[in-house]
């Protein structure tokens, strides 16, 4: 099976303009209206996909939007584009309300919704907020897989459920409407972890990669391709999808402006850190895919940022998560659209 490549846009829903967070540096305050607009924008551009963070404290001064209730606005706000949670939290909610939840969004988006599950990864928001966490990442993946499968039963019962699991107890437990693809929304899991990759490669549709260098990112989508070859299963039916920030400008000179602008709101810590050394210090003669590490993103002007993608997708990747910025002005995610999206399709 072969994917068409896609183009997804991460709505920044936190601002990070000092706290080292580089998926939206130039946001020094948050703006929620704004963020729903980028988010409409996003859609009415032509991008394939909205993603949303779920976390309850992130960013400068831990000013996020809470994940579920933006996706809920942009839901009603939005007519194309596919609709989710990037990384979405399982321990911030039991599994069979949020099964409820995604069968509610799936329906009022006429079948938009992916679940992109994954176990959570920052203890200290659990703690302010009161919520259980287990210190072990192999009891969150448990626990989350079984979340998962508890989720799936109840949108294909066709009565009452119960269920009695290692973590999770339903008694005559009924979710209607089930979702608008009855049997599941397609349904994502991300990173690397051995059980991640074989429940990815067992039921899933699609898996996903935060930024990491290249040779990183070939040594796990070969773990994902071992996985479904150990299970039977065709790896070419996988989607595969990267997390990336992107700077595009009409030219060096303008990428660089905006990479010095950017960092002048920095203060001493964020000016120490890799990035902001590649990034704003050096005057970087070079944006072509052999120079850059993915985990600092794409840079470059739109040409070089099709060659940087070609790479990519050579590689297998065919939805890419995109984090502007530039943000919030719409400049890079308007030309990436005219400009580059248009190369792939």
């Amino acid at each position: 099976m072969s994917h068409e490549i896609q183009f997804g846009f991460s709505v920044p829903v936190f601002a990070s303009g000092q706290s080292g967070l580089f998926r939206t540096p130039g946001w020094v305050k948050m703006n929620p209206q704004l963020a729903l607009n980028l988010g409409q924008l996003a859609d009415v551009l032509g991008f394939d996909s909205l993603w949303v963070a779920d976390h309850l404290m992130l960013g400068e001064g831990d000013a996020i939007l809470e994940g579920w209730t933006t996706l809920s606005a942009l839901a009603s706000t939005t007519h194309r584009a596919k609709l989710g949670l990037i990384h979405q939290a399982h321990p911030l909610r039991h599994p069979a309300l949020v099964a409820k939840m995604i069968a509610t969004i799936d329906q009022i988006s006429q079948g938009r919704f992916i679940y992109f599950a994954d176990y959570g990864r920052n203890a200290q928001e659990y703690r302010a907020y009161g919520i259980p966490w287990a210190d072990e990442s192999r009891d969150r993946i448990k626990q989350m897989l079984e979340g998962v499968r508890l989720m799936q039963a109840l949108w294909q019962a066709d009565g009452r459920l119960d269920y009695q699991g290692e973590f999770y107890c339903l008694s005559a437990a009924r979710c209607v409407p089930k979702p608008w693809r009855r049997a599941s929304p397609p349904i994502w899991f991300g990173e690397a972890e051995r059980e991640i990759l074989q429940n990815t490669a067992e039921f899933a549709q699609g898996w996903n990669s935060v930024p990491v260098t290249r040779a990183e990112l070939a040594t796990r989508l070969q773990a994902l391709e071992k996985a479904c070859q150990e299970c039977g299963r065709d790896y070419e039916e996988l989607e595969k999808s990267l997390e990336l920030q992107i700077l595009i400008g009409a030219d060096r000179d303008g990428v660089r402006q905006t990479l010095r602008t950017i960092g002048k709101s920095f203060d001493e810590a964020v000016r120490g850190t890799d990035w902001y050394q590649w990034a704003v210090r050096n005057d970087c003669d070079d944006f072509s895919e052999s120079s850059l590490d993915l985990r600092l993103g794409l840079f470059g002007t739109p040409r070089q940022i099709i060659d940087q993608l070609v790479d990519l997708v050579s590689m297998g990747i065919t939805h890419f998560l995109l984090w502007f910025l530039d943000a919030p002005s719409t400049n890079g995610m308007t030309m990436f659209m005219d400009e580059v999206a248009p190369a792939f399709r």
